[in-house]
């Protein structure tokens, strides 16, 4: 099994590599593309850093048993860029269309957005070898949201360009809802990634029963039952 899980890495880091490119040589195709804004999404980079840790798990899986947990907590951290793509992606998509926008979706932007990431979850839950992640990669995972926000703001007031419209203040109902628009997507990123990190803490498929996959409700009750055990009288002797 765990090696038909690091082919299935292998392949989706394969599939990443052929989305992008697909989806670079489609955007050539429209005459007011600029190769430096199809780097700029957000889609691109987080694919981008996708293939490259699905594919070095991918590698670590065909050697060994277990990853080290580094590599568990930056493939939860990728997860989620991911995952969050494909959602933003969606809302995008309903929002253009309240507004009347039409919004095509070639085939390798479905890749990208929806098929790669869905695949990537259930590897998440179901592929060994991976480590319980640590809580505190649920606001580590807010980094580079906020510089890539950053940059692109000042990018986008420079050159008048901006890859998704709640980032362009000129498309916004306002400040209020400038700002509301990049709470809710620091809000989605952060609750998605706490969902990622609770899923690393489910054991996975042929991994042994040992305390490091106990919830913390096991582990309380354990530490309730330790403290009980201590504070009980002994035992009086008999005569």
């Amino acid at each position: 099994m765990r090696k038909a899980f690091a082919i299935l890495r292998l392949a989706l880091a394969g599939l990443g590599v052929v989305g992008l490119v697909a989806d670079f040589l489609y955007t050539l195709g429209f005459r007011a593309f600029q190769i430096d804004n199809f780097f700029a999404y957000f889609t691109t980079q987080s694919n981008m850093a996708g293939v490259v840790v699905l594919g070095l798990s991918g590698l670590v899986a065909l050697a060994r048993e277990r990853e080290p947990r580094w590599l568990s907590t930056l493939r939860a951290i990728v997860l989620t860029y991911l995952v969050v793509s494909g959602i933003v992606f969606g809302l995008i998509a309903v929002e253009a269309n309240n507004r009347g926008v039409r919004v095509d979706v070639p085939w390798s932007s479905a890749l990208l957005h929806f098929v790669i990431p869905s695949l990537a979850v259930l590897d998440w839950l179901l592929g060994p070898g991976r480590r319980p992640v640590r809580w505190r990669a649920a606001l580590a995972v807010l980094g580079f949201p906020i510089v890539w926000g950053v940059v692109t703001l000042v990018r986008g007031a420079l050159i008048g360009w901006y890859p998704y419209f709640f980032l362009d203040p000129g498309q916004v109902d306002g400040p209020v809802a400038f700002v509301l628009y990049d709470v809710i997507v620091l809000g989605l990123i952060s609750g998605i990634a706490a969902f990622v990190v609770a899923l690393s803490r489910v054991r996975p498929f042929g991994a042994p029963r040992t305390t490091e996959w106990r919830g913390p409700l096991s582990r309380l009750r354990e530490q309730l039952s330790r403290r009980r055990r201590r504070t009980a009288p002994a035992p009086s002797a008999r005569p």
